[in-house]
């Protein structure tokens, strides 16, 4: 008996130290400022959830759905919470790589999913609403961070990431009732669904692991300051001794000025590189503007990234969805601190060109805007069952090895919906899969919307469409009554912008 004891209590220490050595390579994902404000509002495993308390203690709507009470659901990770107001900023846990975003998700991508104030959860991120994947280099381990603020992220796939970088702020997009993190730990690859769900999860232990291994149980305290204690010096009268005074040279120290400038265009947002020719701290953060014809929006600043850049982020979908040119940057009120505490100021931009925003195009066929852009086999404007049936006919043959027609070939390009170079059932079942789930009912309505927007029929929606829309307002014309209210006004020009946002690439 007392041997068995002694064999529990060794497995017991074991056990915690194992844990203990895994939370010492990783650090709270909650950046160390106001880390200590956060805590661990729902822990790893089966959780039962009182859905009205739930409601009435974060003061938001209630869940649309019937209530039932205490409900047993599956959590595969741990919520983070902090203070209602405070901003906290989200770090990697681990020197990594990211894996995937929820730009890259199939069904609706983007990072601008909106905080919410009632849970009900849709496509926006399977769930985790904004979201980033993180592969840590030297063990493989998959670290998620879900729910973060609308266009705070500014990472994409392959980025390379150290431990304690800023990845993003946390927020309450997707399946979200109030402010937190969702954080979760996989042992390998995530798996993606075709455009509902980030992951498929069947058990604890094995597709995801306990965070709190990892992280902690709880928030780093906050570092109070030692204050010394002073003690005066009894004070000893010397006699005055004059040093010689010795005439050096002054050297000033040579101020900061910017080197370079550059621009990296997403679809939806640039990043905007500042590279100053020696390292520079801000005691006062530069505004930086970007003006694109007559209109000006503010860049958000995200950080000192490498060596001596600062980086900038400036959200496109900011300005009216028509504007499109020439692109100017001002960059103004900022103050460096440098190595000797002395403040420079000369390095402001006025209205320096950076290059041009594209304009803004959009197909006038739904799929157009699905992942790989592929899937109306047929080309006939629409994906379907009929689609899915050429593909299958397809594989058939090249199983078989019977030669395809020309326009066999030629369908093949469309064919590959998953994009890993074969065409079989797989790329079928992808077809169905978006089709009933999109197609039948929002992405209809889209693609019609589209196609009504297409004035000129050149099968595409440009500025030149909504010029021929401008011009004819007050038209009797019905191709021009855009929002079918029987008449043709602004209401159309803002249907016809509302497309373009929510469709367009720049």
């Amino acid at each position: 008996m007392k041997k068995t004891i002694k064999t529990l209590i060794i497995l017991t220490l074991l056990f915690l130290n194992i844990s203990i050595i895994k939370a010492a390579n990783y650090i709270w994902p909650i950046d160390e400022e106001n880390a200590y404000e956060t805590k661990i509002e729902y822990g790893y495993g089966p959780r039962n959830y009182d859905w009205q308390s739930y409601d009435k203690l974060y003061n938001y709507e209630p869940r649309i759905e019937k209530y039932y009470g205490n409900q047993t659901e599956n959590h595969y990770g741990v919520d983070i919470i902090g203070i209602k107001g405070h901003t906290y900023n989200v770090v990697s846990v681990v020197d990594g790589t990211v894996l995937t975003t929820s730009r890259d998700q199939v069904y609706k991508p983007g990072t601008n999913f909106p905080d919410r104030n009632q849970r009900h959860s849709s496509f926006d991120g399977g769930g985790y609403g904004n979201y980033i994947v993180i592969k840590e280099d030297s063990t493989g381990l998959c670290f998620l961070y879900g729910h973060l603020k609308a266009g705070t992220i500014a990472l994409k796939n392959g980025d390379r990431v150290k431990k304690g970088q800023k990845i993003a702020v946390m927020g309450s997009s997707g399946d979200s009732g109030h402010m937190h993190l969702h954080f979760e730990v996989r042992p390998n690859q995530i798996s993606t669904t075709y455009g509902i769900n980030l992951v498929v999860t069947t058990q604890y232990g094995k597709e995801t692991l306990n965070p709190i291994d990892y992280i902690g149980q709880a928030a780093p305290k906050k570092i109070e300051e030692k204050i010394e204690p002073i003690v005066e010096e009894p004070v000893i009268d010397e006699p005055i001794v004059e040093e010689p005074i010795i005439n050096e040279p002054i050297v000033e120290e040579k101020k900061a000025e910017i080197k370079n400038i550059t621009i990296e265009n997403n679809s939806t947002y640039g990043k905007i590189n500042i590279e100053f020719n020696k390292s520079v701290d801000f005691k006062v953060i530069p505004t930086l503007e970007v003006t694109i014809k007559n209109e000006t929006k503010q860049a958000n600043y995200i950080s000192k990234t490498t060596g001596n850049i600062h980086t900038y982020v400036i959200n496109y979908n900011n300005f009216d969805p028509t504007t499109f040119g020439n692109m100017y940057i001002t960059l103004k009120n900022g103050q460096i601190i440098s190595s000797d505490n002395k403040t420079n100021v000369n390095y402001e931009i006025n209205n320096k060109y950076i290059g041009t925003l594209s304009q803004l195009l959009i197909p006038n066929t739904y799929e157009e805007s699905y992942k790989n852009q592929k899937g109306d086999v047929n080309n006939d404007g629409i994906v379907d069952a009929r689609d899915a049936s050429i593909v299958l006919s397809i594989y058939a043959k090249i199983s078989t090895d019977k030669p395809l027609s020309a326009k066999e070939k030629e369908q093949l390009t469309r064919a590959d919906m998953n994009g890993d170079g074969y065409v079989n059932g797989i790329d079928s079942s992808a077809i169905l899969s978006y089709y009933a789930k999109g197609s039948v009912d929002e992405g209809d309505i889209n693609r019609k919307n589209i196609i009504k927007c297409d004035l000129n029929k050149d099968g595409k929606v440009t500025i030149m469409d909504y010029n021929l829309l401008t011009s004819n307002i007050n038209s009797r014309q019905e191709k021009y009554d855009l929002n079918g209210d029987a008449i043709v006004n602004n209401n159309d020009i803002e249907f016809f912008k509302k497309i373009l946002k929510e469709n367009g690439q720049r």
